[in-house]
């Protein structure tokens, strides 16, 4: 306590000797003022008090643990040592190891989920790494990347805080994190369940402006059934929460569809891992593959991270895309080194032409869905009218999916008895008829394509 009072008291004389400096130079327009970096160093100096106060803090935390009776081994404190945290885990963060090398050593280092603490209070640039480290625990990555989370949507409001305060100390980060605060709070606000199963974690977090993420519905470290959701044109994260409630309605869909079954657990990832492209007019560019091929080699990166977190217990792997993320997934799909049991297209915007059917796909089964195709603008609200323009217009990626030549097992989307019918191109839908809106025909079949049921689907 006493020594986070003594930084607040430093950081209030650090603002008071930013605003001199500033009124100084707007002043005196001989002095060097590229050349001066004591401002920032100041601003350094309290950086690093606020990470003695964390180790402080920790200590502290570890003398309660042990029962707070006045003595703690010394390899207790080192145990819980940021320094010595950094250390260790530069194993996995330096070096440039892939995805298995990573998996191989991290058990070396010692570190389990009760270190999710522990692993928050690191630097921003070890939380940064190790929040999308490929071969690392999931449950250490969350740690890392909810950390990160938190501090750039501090540093966002903090930003806005100052605004306009002579004493303010530019921060071109901050400044960032300020554009972004948006996306940060609609990723934040995806964490939060709303009470329904499936418990959430943060998988993935780039620094990326705005940044890209992955919020996994279920335990990627222990699920026995996992899959990837892959958005279409227009996805970003700051609309995370609408995917994310999506993807939880594919969790429950196939919680529905293997009642009675025995199940080791599942986990669905709301994954928006890559740029996607705007929607026309503004751009045309969802009608070419470049937005698909950089997406394509995320996707495979992602899930050959998985492969080496759980190559002693692999989980079965599907791969469910939707309109312009069928194209995206395709990619990844054709990638050297990855193989999924499933790929599930939903209202393709077009399969690569270069890929020969579902045959050239690296998947054990492929499926696709798609609503009746209507007319843009004249039949609004009571079918796709979307999916086939992506193909039509396109030079690289015409092929429909549940077109019989292409080869893929095709299910219905248009309404069967007890189950609604599409009616729109998304997924998620405030009257409930998108892909992945709950009760309609398509969330059904999905649920059985993505649990290995095939002869439950409705054609």
């Amino acid at each position: 306590m006493t020594s986070r009072a003594n930084d607040s008291a430093a950081e209030a004389k650090a603002k008071a000797l930013a605003s001199s400096w500033a009124a100084f130079t707007s002043s005196s327009t001989w002095v060097e003022v590229e050349g001066c970096t004591f401002v920032n160093g100041y601003e350094r100096f309290l950086a690093e008090n606020r990470a003695d106060a964390a180790w402080i803090d920790r200590v502290a935390d570890a003398f309660e643990r042990a029962g707070g009776d006045g003595s703690l081994l010394n390899t207790a404190i080192d145990r819980v040592n940021d320094d010595e945290l950094v250390r260790d885990l530069s194993r996995v963060l330096d070096g440039g190891a892939g995805p298995a090398e990573i998996a191989a050593i991290w058990p070396d280092l010692g570190l389990t989920r009760e270190d999710a603490t522990d692993i928050a209070l690191l630097p921003t640039s070890v939380l940064r790494a190790l929040g999308n480290l490929e071969g690392a625990p999931y449950w250490a990555r969350s740690a890392a990347n909810i950390e990160m989370l938190d501090r750039r949507i501090d540093s966002a409001t903090k930003f806005l805080d100052d605004l306009g305060r002579p004493d303010r100390i530019y921060d071109a980060a901050a400044r960032k994190d300020a554009e972004d605060l948006p996306a940060l709070e609609s990723i934040k606000a995806a964490m939060t369940n709303n009470d329904r199963k499936g418990k959430r974690s943060l998988i993935s977090f780039s620094a990326d402006h705005p940044p890209l993420a992955a919020v996994s519905i279920g335990d990627l470290d222990q699920a026995s059934n996992v899959t990837w959701a892959v958005p279409g044109m227009g996805s970003s994260t700051g609309k995370m929460t609408d995917w994310s409630d999506a993807a939880q309605n594919v969790y429950d869909q196939q919680g529905r569809a293997t009642v009675g079954r025995h199940d080791d657990g599942r986990a669905v990832v709301a994954w928006m891992g890559y740029k996607a492209p705007p929607k026309p007019p503004a751009s045309g560019q969802v009608f070419g593959t470049a937005y698909a091929e950089d997406g394509g080699a995320k996707l495979a990166a992602s899930i050959k991270g998985l492969d080496a977190v759980r190559q002693n217990d692999m989980p079965k792997v599907n791969v469910l895309a939707h309109s312009y993320g069928t194209t995206t997934a395709s990619y990844a799909l054709t990638a050297a080194g990855v193989h999924v049991d499933s790929f599930t297209a939903i209202a393709s915007a077009g399969i690569p032409d270069r890929i020969h059917g579902a045959r050239g796909l690296h998947a054990d089964m492929v499926y696709a869905g798609q609503a009746q195709v209507v007319k843009p603008f004249i039949e609004h609200w009571s079918g796709d009218e979307w999916a086939a323009v992506g193909r039509d217009l396109s030079s690289e990626h015409t092929q429909d999916p549940t077109d019989p030549d292409f080869g893929a097992t095709t299910f219905g989307a248009d309404g069967a008895p007890g189950l609604k019918s599409v009616r729109d191109h998304a997924v998620h839908t405030w009257y409930g008829g998108g892909y992945l809106d709950r009760n309609t025909e398509s969330l059904q079949n999905i649920g059985f394509a993505t649990t290995d049921q095939p002869g439950r689907l409705i054609k």
